[in-house]
């Protein structure tokens, strides 16, 4: 239940955050958010493309959707597969994409998207390209242990210093 009312909230970022965007009122600090944010130059918004095709970012928004999608499949199978099509076509890969391109525009220059390409195009980095998704889900492991470990150490604790703990 927690999974699907999660996948639901996820979703409906992604639904707003793809839907056309409206005047907003700015950030604090004067900043637009990254749904109304005008994107850069041509180059910036090229190389920012092309770096995250290289992380192989730019289908992780589709893999996102997708994961989504299929969460909801399984809580809700009375709905029919028509309804999910209709649904799946209003959300456009290439408008996450476009968020991305925002976000990777805010945080970096051109130039340090010139530098991040061109570390990926070098041995170590397309080394580290490789090696991403292992790190990844040991990374997701390793945080999963600690959590469970933790967990229980301050449990212990807890019951130590005579507080119940459920």
């Amino acid at each position: 239940m927690l999974r699907l009312k999660v996948g639901a909230l996820l979703l409906a970022c992604l639904a707003g955050a793809v839907a056309p965007a409206q005047e907003a009122p700015p950030l604090q600090g004067g900043q637009p958010s990254l749904a109304t944010r005008v994107l850069g130059s041509d180059d910036h918004d090229a190389a920012v493309r092309q770096l995250l095709e290289k992380t192989g970012a730019s289908v992780n928004g589709g893999r996102l959707i997708e994961q989504l999608f299929d969460t909801f499949k399984k809580g809700l199978p009375m709905v029919p597969p028509a309804v999910w099509d209709e649904l799946r076509a209003q959300l456009a890969t290439e408008e996450f994409v476009d968020l991305q391109v925002a976000m990777y525009e805010k945080h970096f220059s051109l130039d340090e998207i010139r530098g991040l390409l061109a570390f990926y195009q070098s041995p170590v980095g397309k080394r580290y390209l490789e090696e991403a998704p292992g790190l990844m889900r040991d990374g997701l492991a390793m945080g999963q242990e600690f959590s469970r470990r933790a967990q229980d150490k301050l449990q212990r604790c807890l019951q130590q210093k005579g507080y119940s703990v459920g």
